[in-house]
């Protein structure tokens, strides 16, 4: 899996969007991911991140709940990153819409936060993330782990 080919382009649609809202050429063998985050800076750490480790994405990126609301209608995404501090929503309340949206009952879904609460973790792994990733901690054989395991045992699931 390689992204080292990749390139940004900004989609123009209308609607305000972060000028790194599409960081991969879209292709079927691609995995489909969403980077909920409101941080521009943060936003391309985990694209660099996922693009260093290997990983063949499609990404896009939701700055704000009208653009999240907007992805998570128009497309099945395959993986699906979450801040926890998303503007005026929490994490968890994120979780519980992408949760009530059919279009995303497959979707591996992994918080990426500065948060770093027992409780806050407990709840986004019971509202159904795979992982609980720390900002300040990130790596790329971190990500790469942690997107692996998840589909591994995504997969093991339906078998």
């Amino acid at each position: 899996m390689n992204l080292a080919n990749a390139t940004s382009e900004v989609e123009l649609s209308g609607k305000p969007q972060h000028a790194l809202s599409r960081f991969a050429q879209p292709s079927s063998s691609q995995t489909r991911a969403l980077i909920i985050e409101d941080e521009e800076t943060d936003c391309f750490q985990i694209m660099t991140m996922c693009r260093r480790a290997g990983l063949n994405l499609d990404v896009h990126t939701a700055a704000d709940a009208f653009e999240f609301r907007a992805e998570i209608a128009a497309t099945a995404f395959d993986l699906i990153f979450v801040d926890y501090h998303f503007g005026l929503l929490t994490g968890l309340e994120v979780l519980s819409e992408i949760n009530s949206c059919d279009r995303q009952a497959q979707a591996v879904l992994i918080m990426v936060t500065s948060v770093t609460k027992t409780d806050i973790v407990v709840e986004a792994m019971k509202s159904g993330c795979s992982d609980y990733l720390i900002k300040e901690q990130l790596s790329v054989a971190g990500i790469r782990k942690s997107v692996e395991t998840a589909f591994a045992d995504k997969s093991s699931q339906g078998e």
